[in-house]
């Protein structure tokens, strides 16, 4: 299956009971000045490994995905392009 280059891209998965845990703790918080906090699990994973770890119950459906590159110039992006460009002449 054809997919977006970021399904590389790593990721920190966490689990809801520990995301649960954080915002509490973060309501508890004094609301003096603005800042950000980042949370996530331990593991390292990218997109793509947890797409094909939702998908292991289901083998019938489960699909290679491998990153898409730029995909190659057809003759309608010709068309289309030179259209565009024929309006400003």
């Amino acid at each position: 299956m054809i997919a977006p280059r970021w399904v590389a891209t790593l990721a920190q998965p966490i689990a809801i009971e520990d995301l649960v845990e954080f915002l509490v703790a973060a309501a508890e918080l004094p609301v003096e000045c603005s800042q950000v906090y980042e949370i996530g699990g331990a593991d390292q994973v990218s997109y793509g490994d947890i797409m094909r770890e939702y998908a292991r119950p289901y083998p019938e459906r489960r699909k290679s995905l491998q990153p898409s590159g730029p995909r190659p110039i057809t003759v309608a992006d010709l068309r289309l392009l030179f259209h565009r460009a024929s309006r400003n002449w």
